[in-house]
């Protein structure tokens, strides 16, 4: 069960989670919600990279944003990430409301983890 829960959170770093979930039902015939997964890769993130990414000197570097609602203690609470075009993850933050302020705060983490600059960004 463990080498499957590793798996789900290196496919959630490609694919979104729904997708990683009919990846798994396929493969292994095993169930599990798409927010299962989302929560076993905060639990367990050793497979996201976590130092700076530096990327060639002509590449263009696109930058996805992701934002799922989740529920916390019967409270709603909002999951932003940010993947670059390779499909790695920058940058994730859960937070209690959707504003600018945690827009801000997540790109700025993102920004933190380049070296150089992004071509533009997604949503």
């Amino acid at each position: 069960m463990w080498i499957i829960i590793k798996l789900a959170v290196v496919l959630y770093c490609f694919v979104s989670s729904r997708d990683a979930r009919a990846i798994l039902y396929h493969v292994f015939r095993m169930k599990a919600s798409h927010k299962s997964i989302c929560e076993w890769s905060k639990k367990f993130p050793e497979k996201l990279p976590k130092k700076k990414v530096k990327y060639k000197k002509k590449e263009t570097v696109i930058l996805f944003t992701d934002e799922k609602y989740i529920w916390i203690k019967d409270v709603q609470a909002y999951w932003w990430s940010v993947k670059d075009h390779l499909g790695d993850v920058l940058a994730s933050i859960i937070t209690m409301e959707r504003d600018s302020a945690s827009a801000k705060e997540l790109f700025r983490r993102a920004k933190e983890r380049i070296i150089g600059q992004s071509s533009c960004s997604c949503a």
